[in-house]
């Protein structure tokens, strides 16, 4: 399927995100939105992601993961817990869940921090948990990146600039 964003509005309160915004993307096809802070990036993923409704315009998008810049792991929780945390929300069972995150922490450099809860991990850490929750999720995704995107990229991603991949067991793809 398609994404298609066509005059598309969003405002918050007096400051207008997005206005007049029209795109369109066939199904596997890259595409980078650039542009300073402030600018509606964030906003755009969110109305593709289907996290918030546009004020004005349409938007068709197949179901997409959206991986924020802010990590958002959950303090009480294990890294492992976070990690599987999209599973568990799927109604997939704890055990199962943490057999599916623990599969991967290798490969993206967290083994031995399974337990660890995130204020023991360090930034990059904490983006790499949140990287492999989203991945877990299943759906195609788009993850906004920030300084540290970088990081998440070299180390957890197999998906770059250019070149989407395909995570192993799930229908969609990444992108960045």
């Amino acid at each position: 399927m398609d994404l298609e964003l066509t005059s598309v509005r969003k405002a918050y309160g007096d400051v207008v995100a997005l206005d007049g915004v029209t795109v369109r993307a066939a199904a596997n096809e890259t595409v980078a939105v650039v542009g300073p802070s402030g600018c509606g990036k964030s906003t755009l993923l969110e109305l593709i992601c289907g996290l918030t409704e546009p004020d004005a315009g349409t938007v068709s998008s197949p179901p997409a993961a959206l991986m924020p810049q802010r990590d958002g792991l959950l303090p009480w929780l294990s890294a492992l817990d976070n990690a599987g945390l999209a599973l568990r929300a799927a109604g997939i069972s704890k055990r199962d869940a943490r057999a599916a995150a623990h599969e991967h922490f290798a490969a993206f450099g967290l083994e031995g921090f399974e337990r660890a809860r995130p204020a023991e991990l360090s930034g990059g850490m904490r983006q790499r948990v949140a990287f492999l929750r989203t991945l877990l999720a299943g759906r195609p995704c788009c993850a906004s990146t920030s300084r540290s995107g970088r990081s998440t990229r070299s180390r957890a991603g197999r998906c770059s600039a250019g070149s989407p991949a395909r995570w192993p067991g799930s229908r969609g793809r990444c992108c960045w």
